[in-house]
């Protein structure tokens, strides 16, 4: 998403890395579960695609949203 808008990678970087991990990962395993409770979907096959599109529209990295999904879900 920020590269859309031409933020420049390296601001993108250094902002990133300035966030702790486990926050960053806590953040996107609550925005799973809260996902997951709002959606109608029960079938996990399903349910799995619209959080991940979800997840990317927020601008997540798809390495650490593919690997909490796998868990979550």
């Amino acid at each position: 998403m920020l590269r859309k808008h031409q933020i420049n990678e390296q601001l993108i970087q250094q902002t990133l890395s300035e966030i702790p991990e486990e926050d960053y990962l806590a953040t996107i395993e609550n925005l799973i579960v809260e996902k997951q409770n709002r959606l109608k979907e029960n079938d996990p096959i399903k349910a799995r695609p619209k959080t991940y599109t979800f997840l990317m529209s927020k601008g997540y990295e798809p390495k650490h949203v593919l690997t909490i999904l796998k868990r979550k879900i």
